[in-house]
């Protein structure tokens, strides 16, 4: 789903409000511009920009119940605001209440059929769905209205390449990187496509990738899709430490919080990693992590020591590829011993391979490659059903190394 971005209207405000409010958004400080908001609220309760940017600011603040309240304010004030009622269906989209963001949209774009940023987020809400004909009909609506809508370009190509049609998703994601030739995902994209595996992802496109699907994201793997790894891999931990405890925990690309809020009642010390931001501010919410930092593994491992007792990586290693500065950092920057667990996608054939899924798998000859190569000890690997897609399991591996 397109990352809905604050509005600034024109309103009855006086100019101050209205420039204060400007710059308040154009830094990013959602909590700073939820409070100016409320207090412009209480001092012009009709003011409609108050209310519509007050429901933004509590949305990106991962607030759903004061962002829908604002937004259904907004909407009383004027029921002919067509971006009241799109917003009042991002939010509930965020929350995967899909049925209820589609009606909103439907009502947006009644009042305003050439809306282009609500049929993409119809269109995103209908892919969520598995409703993919559906959603073809309204990305190529946001692409008709808006040629250069980015979002609807790579939305359009995904949902042809969920629907096979790979040479039609490959045309897509061409037409976004003619209008914006350094677009992480397209790039990305178009190598997966075209079978061109690449050394690692533009860390661009993994941060907007979890930026994007922070607020959907445990109901797409864990209500959809059967994933149980986090909790396989906490139940790991958990039978090695036989009833003793255990000291720390560096989660590796912790993501919303789902192998931490599994762990966390085991470990006295529990720090997070991840590179989205909007991940992260899920994952704060649920105050779990003793502390959580923004940055990517390598970067994390070149500034770190990393003497934690155990180190993870769930789910993570899909997203980046080549392995060997990980493996060599870990170890290079460690004093003393230490358990390192993570999963894979798991191939037969390559070492690491860009698979069309935009993902990468790996294979035991590979992560055995590097444990001679690094100095660890393979303790235990496994086979595992990672999670489904297309109504079938992809298969996963489970490692333990000692280092």
């Amino acid at each position: 789903m397109e990352n809905q971005t604050l509005n600034i209207v024109q309103e009855e405000l006086p100019d101050h409000i209205r420039l204060r409010l400007k710059n308040l958004i154009f830094q990013e400080d959602y909590l700073k511009v939820a409070e100016f908001c409320k207090n412009i609220t209480q001092k012009y309760p009709n003011s409609l920009i108050a209310w519509n940017n007050l429901g933004s600011a509590y949305r990106m603040l991962h607030k759903y119940a004061e962002a829908s309240e604002a937004f259904r304010q907004t909407i009383s004030l004027n029921p002919t605001f067509p971006d009241g009622h799109a917003n009042l269906g991002a939010t509930f989209q965020d929350i995967s209440a899909f049925n209820i963001a589609i009606e909103c949209y439907k009502t947006a774009l009644e009042l305003d059929p050439n809306n282009a940023k609500a049929h993409n987020n119809m269109g995103t809400a209908l892919k969520s769905q598995g409703k993919y004909e559906g959603a073809l009909i309204h990305f190529f609506q946001a692409i008709t209205l808006e040629h250069d809508f980015i979002d609807a370009h790579c939305n359009l190509a995904d949902v042809y390449r969920c629907l096979g049609l790979l040479e039609k998703a490959i045309d897509s994601y061409s037409a976004a990187l003619s209008i914006q030739p350094d677009n992480a995902v397209a790039q990305h994209m178009l190598s997966a496509l075209k079978g061109q595996t690449t050394h690692s992802p533009p860390m661009k496109f993994v941060e907007q990738l979890f930026d994007r699907y922070a607020p959907t994201f445990e109901y797409e793997l864990v209500e959809k899709l059967n994933y149980s790894l986090p909790e396989n891999l906490a139940n790991l931990i958990v039978n090695r430490a036989c009833g003793g405890a255990i000291n720390s925990v560096l989660d590796m690309g912790c993501g919303t919080g789902l192998f931490g809020s599994k762990i966390r009642n085991y470990c006295q010390n529990l720090y997070g990693i991840d590179i989205s931001k909007q991940m992260l501010r899920v994952a704060e919410h649920k105050d779990i992590y003793d502390k959580l930092t923004q940055t990517d593994i390598i970067n994390f491992l070149r500034d770190s020591e990393t003497n934690f007792e155990y180190l993870v990586a769930a789910d993570v290693f899909i997203y980046v590829g080549e392995l060997s500065e990980i493996f060599r950092l870990l170890n290079s920057r460690r004093r003393g011993h230490g358990t390192f667990i993570f999963s894979t996608e798991h191939n037969e054939k390559y070492e690491s391979h860009l698979e069309k899924s935009g993902r990468y798998s790996h294979s035991k000859s590979y992560i055995e490659r590097l444990c001679r190569d690094y100095n660890y000890s393979l303790s235990h690997f496994e086979i595992i059903r990672l999670r489904k897609e297309k109504n079938s399991f992809i298969t996963g591996g489970i490692y333990i190394l000692e280092f």
